[in-house]
């Protein structure tokens, strides 16, 4: 299980570093945007490809994901392989679709 403060991966001006820290943080980053359709708790089968490759080749699940209604953590799963996760410190990144957009 991979339990990730996605901040780790972002450089100082909180978009994502460069290199493999970034492209994991952009795969978790889509795998955080996917939930914010749906009510915390209920749970959501995303179109997030896995990123895993079990034996060499690319797995073909779709990661699901649900948010805790108390901490706001997202819990993600690949139904297919089994790889799985926890993403928290999300909220006020550029993955973060809470926020509003533009001043009111």
């Amino acid at each position: 299980m991979m339990v990730t403060d996605i901040r780790d991966f972002m450089d100082d001006d909180s978009s994502p570093a460069p290199g493999r820290p970034g492209r994991l943080a952009r795969y978790l980053g889509r795998i955080v945007m996917s939930d914010f359709a749906h009510p915390p708790g209920e749970l959501v089968e995303t179109g997030v490809l896995c990123r895993r490759r079990p034996g060499h080749r690319r797995c073909t699940g779709y990661i699901r994901v649900v948010r805790a209604p108390d901490t706001g953590e997202v819990e993600w799963i690949c139904p297919e392989c089994g790889d799985c996760g926890v993403v928290y410190n999300w909220r006020g990144t550029c993955w973060d679709i809470q926020k509003p957009l533009w001043p009111h």
